[in-house]
């Protein structure tokens, strides 16, 4: 008898925990641009794509192969991906663009190395051959601030986040090839190039 009631614990108890999962997995949503649909229907991470919504950390690992039918905590992510990303091609091994090397990059320089002795940068005065020597996170930094400040003189009350990136790469190409010129320069040089 004892183990009888034993025996129907446990069912219901994974009974609960299958059911669970079931709609945790409801509530995830992947990133469809960070897998690569292979020919025999199973996916692949492009690098490490965190997961949430499972109550528990959880990592798919760049390269890790998400094959239909199998399942990861009682969730089948080939079909949640399947679901979720239709639009993906399917990819043919060998088709992927070679990795562009990536050129040495020269140190970067601190933003406060051009600040004033009460911490203020006058972005006016900016040059691009400044804005180009920052580090990266610093130059979207100030691509950002330049972004809001002409939408601010403009009366625009809304950035277009995809457009702004876009920007913000045309303004640190722009200025590594014309260090002379001032950000503000070279950002009305590139809206001028965008209205034509």
């Amino acid at each position: 008898m004892r183990h009888r009631f034993t025996i129907t614990t446990v069912a219901i108890a994974l009974g609960a925990f299958c059911v669970s999962t079931a709609a945790q997995a409801e509530s995830i949503v992947l990133p469809c641009d960070e897998f690569i649909k292979n020919l025999d229907g199973s996916w692949t991470a492009k690098r490490d794509v965190p997961v949430y919504g499972l109550g528990r950390k959880l990592t798919l690992r760049q390269g890790g192969a998400l094959a239909p039918g199998a399942a990861i905590l009682s969730v089948d992510f080939a079909a949640l991906l399947e679901q979720q990303c239709p639009s993906i091609p399917v990819t043919v091994p060998g088709s992927e663009p070679e990795p562009v090397p990536v050129p040495a990059v020269e140190p970067a320089v601190a933003l406060s190395k051009y600040a004033d002795v009460n911490g203020n940068i006058d972005i006016q005065k900016m040059t691009c051959g400044q804005f180009s020597n920052t580090s990266p996170a610093e130059a979207d930094f100030l691509g950002a601030l330049y972004i809001g400040w002409y939408n601010g003189l403009a009366k625009k009350i809304a950035i277009n986040l995809t457009r702004a990136k876009d920007v913000i790469h045309n303004l640190v190409v722009y200025c590594k090839a014309n260090k002379d010129k001032r950000v503000t320069q070279a950002i009305d040089g590139i809206r001028k190039e965008e209205r034509r």
